[in-house]
């Protein structure tokens, strides 16, 4: 007799952590930006498409890093 919670756990397809990782990632630099952007409109600068580019590219490099690293120190 099978257990239907089991076969259930079996079917579902798996989220590899990467994916989780980036959308984190992505979620944080919102919120960074969110936080930043009114403060550079105060002070009369205006948000360029490098600088959001920027704040979501180092967050998610500091997302990834520890990930990169472990792979990296394995492989040797």
């Amino acid at each position: 007799m099978t257990n239907p919670i089991h076969r259930a756990n079996a079917r579902s397809p798996r989220v590899p952590s990467i994916v989780l990782r980036v959308l984190l990632a992505l979620v944080a630099g919102a919120i960074i930006l969110a936080l930043l952007v009114p403060a550079l409109v105060r002070r009369g600068i205006p948000l360029q498409g490098w600088m959001a580019w920027g704040v979501i590219l180092l967050v998610l490099a500091l997302v990834l890093a520890p990930e990169a690293a472990r792979r990296i120190g394995k492989r040797d």
